[in-house]
């Protein structure tokens, strides 16, 4: 009997707590639905600076990163690092005022929007934004508004997002859509046909807004009232669709494709164009590549930088830097880590067990390795990925610029190079990595149903996709899958021996080469990692890199 009353007594105890736990969850969840966290304007009396604003877009956020999409934690990062930098986010009216009324900015103004009106961006987005008090513009297409695809924002969604406080509603326009697709050597179209798609390296295209539609020889194959038709259609369905969605025209455009209008695209198509802008937004992103508007700029010719999917956090603080010459504190990540290194250009950071080597545009970015002064023998491991452009070296006994062993990778191309005091530049192996020309690109291919003449059927517009990439016969950790669209579909692991003049690399367990001979006179040095790239900022990766002295036994 006592038994009993115990468990009752228990029981009875048990079931209080779940009542209050319920209870509590119930009251947080029904809190944040009915009165969800406010956007805080802060002190913009306090507003002095009218020099410009940088304007950063973003693909789209997810879960987690794929060739386009940034993740969650990845925007946390950048987002985090802005914050930290003191930049406050200004929305399309802070925009219109600074340059139609002199309104004043943050000392560190920064306008931030997402492209192409993905749900999953809403979803991930939000928790950063309210996070470091941010607000953004969600760009998107109209024509995806009222289409089936569950991936874009519906009217429900837009009327939802309206009444955000974080966020604003912008337009990319009706529709993603080209025309004038045509083979570059003028071969037949369907001579390229992949499963519906075709790759943009061997078409010349253009966006439907930005031509004639035009046949393989360039003739119009449309008047100039058809053209006009066309392209008013479209802005006018934008019209409809935004009011009956939300009962307004958003602010903000961002035109595709970019860096056309007021460059050398036909007069008429650019006027009607304009007509339309005009008539419709008070604001034009029309420029892509630098991330900062001055005061001299136009409210109808403003620039963004579309931010990378893979790009490290001291990249986008660099390329920042680079258009406006704003200094921000870089991330070190593992300070102890970095602080073994020598470092001379460029920055690095540690995390995750990935060292990442930043190059500052036109410079190289070098580091030594503290200690490893008069290293000889060296055995070393490393994940290398192959990258669409830049180089990644590992200097072994490097002495000086005239005396070291250098491993080096660019586009997927290996490279063993000594350079001696007497012997200059020698090139001892140099060959593609293994199954490198195998290995699946990035699909960016055209999608037959965006080849487009008059009409639209959202049912049948899907993102691309990265192909399947199959590593089951990939054996003892050799290859790591890669998510990037920067960088080859896999890292390799690299591992190097140095044994007086005898060098061995191998990839996994398979021999790369083995007991090439090295020149004699090279005999100690220090391990170094350098990147650079002719094109711009990059970012050189070395993961799991694990590296010493041999020991003899």
């Amino acid at each position: 009997m006592k038994d009993i009353k115990t468990k009752n007594r228990k029981k009875f105890i048990r079931t209080i707590f779940q009542i209050i736990f319920c209870s509590v969850a119930i009251f947080m969840i029904t809190s944040y639905l009915c009165f969800p966290k406010e956007y805080e304007d802060g002190n913009v009396s306090a507003w002095s600076q009218e020099e410009g604003f940088i304007a950063l877009s973003y693909v789209g956020v997810a879960r987690k990163s794929n060739h386009q999409l940034v993740s969650k934690d990845k925007l946390d990062e950048h987002l985090k690092a802005l914050y930290d930098a003191g930049y406050v986010t200004i929305d399309s009216d802070d925009i219109i005022d600074y340059y139609k009324n002199g309104k004043k900015l943050p000392e560190k103004a920064l306008f931030l929007t997402f492209e192409d009106g993905r749900k999953d961006s809403m979803i991930f987005a939000q928790p950063v934004l309210e996070k470091y008090n941010f607000k953004a513009t969600m760009m998107n297409y109209a024509g995806n508004v009222e289409g089936r695809d569950r991936l874009f924002l519906d009217k429900k969604d837009l009327s939802r997002l309206d009444k955000s406080t974080y966020w604003e509603i912008g337009s990319n326009g009706y529709r993603f859509s080209y025309i004038n697709v045509v083979e570059n050597d003028n071969k037949d179209l369907e001579d390229y046909d992949n499963d519906g798609k075709y790759n943009k390296n061997k078409f010349s295209y253009t966006h439907y807004l930005m031509d004639y539609i035009r046949d393989e020889d360039g003739i119009p194959l449309e008047t100039k009232e058809e053209m006009r038709d066309r392209i008013n259609w479209d802005y006018s369905q934008m019209d409809k669709i935004y009011n009956e969605a939300i009962g307004y025209n958003p602010k903000a455009y961002m035109i595709m494709h970019s860096n056309k209008l007021n460059e050398n695209m036909n007069s008429a198509v650019e006027a009607v164009n304009l007509e339309n802008i005009y008539k419709n937004f008070e604001i034009l992103f029309n420029r892509e590549g630098s991330c900062y508007n001055t005061y001299s700029d136009s409210l109808y010719d403003l620039t963004r930088m579309q931010v990378g999917a893979d790009w490290s956090v001291n990249k986008l603080l660099m390329e920042i830097e680079n258009w406006t010459d704003s200094k921000s504190p870089f991330i070190v990540g593992d300070k102890d880590s970095v602080d073994r290194w020598n470092i001379k250009g460029g920055v690095m950071e540690s995390k995750d067990e990935k060292i990442i080597l930043t190059s500052p545009k036109d410079q190289k970015s070098f580091a030594a390795l503290k200690g490893s002064d008069n290293w000889s023998d060296i055995g070393l491991s490393v994940y290398l990925s192959g990258r669409e452009f830049g180089t990644q070296n590992i200097y072994l006994r490097y002495e000086n610029n005239n005396s070291y062993i250098k491993l080096s990778l660019k586009d997927n191309i290996i490279s063993i190079i000594e350079k001696s005091e007497s012997g200059g530049n020698v090139e001892l192996y140099s060959a593609p990595m293994p199954d490198s020309d195998k290995l699946p690109q990035v699909d960016d291919r055209f999608d037959k149903d965006r080849i487009d003449g008059n009409k639209i059927d959202d049912s049948k517009i899907e993102d691309t996709k990265v192909e399947d990439f199959n590593i089951k016969y990939q054996l003892d950790r050799a290859y790591k899958t890669n998510e990037s669209d920067m960088e080859s579909p896999v890292s390799w692991n690299l591992s190097v021996k140095l044994e007086g003049d005898s060098l061995s690399i191998y990839i996994g367990n398979e021999v790369l080469v083995e007991n090439i001979k090295v020149n004699s006179t090279i005999t100690s040095g220090s391990l170094a990692i350098e990147c650079f790239s002719e094109k711009g900022i990059y970012d050189g990766i070395y993961d799991e890199l694990s590296v010493g002295p041999l020991v003899e036994e």
